[in-house]
């Protein structure tokens, strides 16, 4: 089976992101190890593969040891999953494209478990949305739910740090190979939740840096192992609105977090909520949602956000963004973005640092790194090893 699983290893590190037409040809195939032995141009046919593709897809191939990344995940304690294997998540073979293989760190039975609920945000948060995803969190912990998050900055570091505070399990989804975890200052909450009975996962390949693309994949993963998704906190082109659209793609629950009307932040919610989204005010009302009784000893959760009127529940879609002003750090609104994106987009003609960014824009690191991140979930621009950024 080793050999099996260090073929379906090379094939993902290969194209991470084709994982049911792996499958699909796995099956037709017999087994992995006969697909990666077939003619080049048989690959080209199956796998409809341009010569672009093509020439990208077998120098990777050639490139990857897939029995080194086999031994080096063996000595890091990751389990390297397959559908076959009885702890991957079923749930996540019913996605349009499952990932081949699953890097787990820490307990990897989790991802089959019940009770799995996806917490997400923005990278900004308020202080009011602070302290409801941690009253939130910590009911769910306390009604025996396990947390699943992205690992970023903001909402998703919030949820897992409350429910390791908590004494919960959480799980935390990456969009990075397992060994470069990203945001770098998280590794050590990355260790923390696997110390503490949790796990960390990531369906690409262990030296994978962040890239933009690799995110809506880690949010479809984050929506398919959990039962339902909450978003706390986001502006109208926050990633949590991915996640939101991918579960509600999924058949199912979305619930909203509302907030402040003259706040960015409560953007992301209240076009939910509109769409209709089930209004969470209380944990209660997740458990009432999806038929689960609360546990008889625990009383009544305080309120979290505004009262509200009944809930509904239909599939939420998201924004044209074309339709959506486009709030930038300058605060001022210009058609294809603010000043500053503006500004960015014409220094990176050239990858550059931070450093030069603002050296070069004449604007302040708050800006100019408000403005790259609205980039990148524009998917104008990348981040390159290093803190480099350029245009895609």
């Amino acid at each position: 089976m080793d050999s099996e699983r260090i073929a379906c290893l090379t094939l993902n590190a290969a194209d991470p992101f084709r994982g049911s037409l792996w499958q699909r040809l796995v099956e037709q195939h017999g087994s992995a190890e006969a697909l990666l032995r077939l003619p080049e141009a048989e690959w080209m046919r199956e796998a409809a593969l341009g010569p672009k593709g093509f020439g990208r897809f077998f120098g990777i191939l050639r490139e990857f040891h897939g029995a080194q990344e086999w031994e080096e995940a063996q000595k890091k304690d990751v389990r390297v999953l397959v559908s076959q294997d009885a702890d991957y998540p079923q749930t996540l073979l019913h996605l349009p494209d499952p990932p081949l293989v699953l890097y787990v760190w820490g307990d990897a039975t989790l991802l089959s478990g019940p009770r799995l609920l996806a917490m997400v945000g923005t990278r900004r948060p308020t202080a009011y949305g602070t302290r409801s995803a941690r009253r939130l969190v910590w009911d769910a912990v306390r009604e025996g739910w396990t947390t699943v998050s992205g690992l970023a900055r903001g909402i998703d570091s919030q949820v897992h740090c409350a429910t390791l505070e908590k004494g919960g399990k959480t799980i935390a989804v990456l969009g990075s190979g397992l060994l470069e975890v990203y945001p770098p200052e998280n590794r050590s909450l990355a260790e923390k939740i696997v110390l503490g009975g949790g796990a960390v996962v990531s369906q690409f390949a262990l030296r994978t840096s962040p890239k933009p693309e690799n995110f809506p994949k880690r949010n479809q993963v984050i929506a398919g192992l959990s039962e339902a998704t909450t978003v706390i906190e986001g502006g109208l082109r926050s990633g949590a609105l991915i996640t939101a659209r991918l579960a509600a793609e999924q058949g199912k629950s979305v619930f909203a977090l509302p907030g402040p009307v003259d706040s960015e932040m409560s953007e992301a919610s209240h076009f939910l909520i509109q769409q209709g989204a089930c209004l969470l005010q209380r944990f209660e009302d997740i458990s009432q949602e999806l038929g689960m009784s609360s546990k008889p000893s625990v009383p009544r959760p305080p309120t979290v956000g505004p009262q509200a009127g009944p809930q509904r529940h239909v599939e939420p879609a998201l924004p044209d963004r074309s339709r959506v002003p486009q709030a930038g750090p300058q605060g001022r609104v210009e058609p294809g973005g603010t000043v500053a994106e503006k500004r960015l987009l014409e220094l990176l003609e050239e990858p550059l640092s931070l450093e030069e960014l603002v050296s070069q824009a004449k604007f302040s690191v708050a800006q100019v790194a408000r403005a790259l991140l609205e980039l990148e979930l524009a998917e104008k621009i990348v981040t390159l090893p290093g803190q480099i950024y350029a245009k895609r």
